[in-house]
């Protein structure tokens, strides 16, 4: 289930076209299921770092194009093109669509509903903005912070490969049923799929 709440105040952002690098995050909130409306509550109201210099502007919305909620939930916040404050430097926030997972995964576990929708949704972007699994980083990666706890990077790759290897092991199946020529055929398409997939 997945819903679009694009923020009205955030309309005026600026629109980058080229988007080359993939940023999971995470709501450092515990034990809130529900969390997307304060975390874009709290980006709206802009954030003063230690100089009193704000982070990011206010009335701009939440920071990220994508939210994902415990319960896998997958909330666009800003199209992907936008460029957002997310990663604490201007020149990734050009090209770095944020991620973020509801939760503190310091202390907490990304649920299954969410590391689904994650691989789905970071394979989908990838295949859209052209992205290579070595453009994917945790936030940590970037700027100094322990956000996003866990290695969110290492998750995604392998959840995306089980998920790539069962599709594998599925077509594997449907040969063993098959007759010449659909056979013929499906062995070539597996050939073809393994040669092109770091397994």
């Amino acid at each position: 289930m997945s819903r679009n709440a694009q923020d009205p105040a955030s309309s005026t952002a600026i629109l980058q076209p080229v988007k080359d690098i993939i940023l999971f995050h995470h709501s450092a909130i515990p034990h809130v299921e529900s969390q997307y409306d304060t975390v874009r509550d709290y980006h709206n109201r802009g954030a003063p770092d230690v100089n009193g210099k704000l982070k990011w502007p206010a009335g701009r919305g939440i920071q990220y194009s994508f939210f994902i909620e415990k319960s896998g939930e997958l909330i666009e916040g800003n199209p992907p093109e936008r460029v957002t404050w997310h990663s604490g430097s201007w020149k990734w926030n050009q090209r770095a669509i944020g991620i973020c997972l509801a939760g503190d995964l310091r202390t907490e576990n990304v649920t299954g509903a969410q590391l689904k929708t994650l691989a789905g949704l970071t394979r989908s972007l990838q295949t859209r903005f052209d992205i290579p699994d070595d453009h994917l980083f945790n936030h940590r990666d970037c700027h100094a912070t322990e956000c996003p706890g866990r290695d969110i990077r290492e998750m995604v790759i392998n959840e995306k490969n089980k998920v790539t290897t069962s599709k594998i092991d599925h077509l594997r199946k449907a040969i063993d049923r098959s007759e010449p020529p659909r056979k013929y055929m499906l062995e070539r398409l597996l050939s073809r799929l393994i040669r092109l997939l770091p397994l």
